[in-house]
């Protein structure tokens, strides 16, 4: 009898931690993650008037987009696109092109559900853009700002791009590089 109720306090001790540390993690949870700022349409033309002075260039096979000057070219390695990867410490911006996928929105279940998931459709350049934003802990930048061209005018190819931010208002930057994305097929 006295094992039966030795094991049943140890039970119930474990099932109200369980239920203490569950209570703490959606309390803290919430209040932890940021929303992604969303990007202002005011602020936007006058950035684009002044992109082309004081952005570099960045010539990708078929396509173009402008980077802010401060951002250097790091290694990367993709098998079956053409791929980069540009950073400067606050922002980091990879890119994919070709007719294989293998740069991914890499979106967990989790972050989908998230209130601070955006997705939204537009138009760059003329072709179809998916682009989305979340924030996602498990990246030493934690703010993902996405976008996907499924076909850039050739039915075959595509383009992806996506940022890593440390601060909510660099998507605005991300967002704002996937702006000037041209095309060239």
């Amino acid at each position: 009898m006295r094992k039966l109720t030795s094991r049943f306090i140890i039970v119930l001790f474990t099932f109200f931690i369980g239920i203490s540390s569950a209570a703490v993690w959606f309390d803290y949870w919430p209040r932890r993650a940021q929303e992604p700022a969303e990007s202002h349409s005011t602020n936007a033309p006058k950035a684009v008037q002044h992109i082309e002075s004081e952005w570099q260039k960045v010539a990708g096979t078929g396509f173009t987009f402008y980077l802010p000057s401060d951002m250097r070219q790091d290694d990367t390695h993709c098998m079956h696109t053409q791929c980069a990867k540009f950073s400067n410490g606050k922002v980091e911006i990879k890119f994919s092109y070709g007719t294989v996928h293998e740069l991914t929105p890499n979106v967990g279940y989790a972050a989908k559900y998230q209130p601070q998931y955006k997705e939204l459709q537009a138009e760059i350049s003329g072709s179809k853009a998916e682009i989305s934003t979340h924030y996602d802990d498990l990246y030493i930048f934690r703010y993902v700002a996405w976008v996907h061209f499924p076909d850039v005018g050739d039915g075959k190819t595509h383009l992806s791009m996506k940022a890593f931010c440390n601060e909510p208002r660099d998507l605005d930057t991300a967002k704002l590089v996937f702006s000037t994305v041209e095309f060239h097929i």
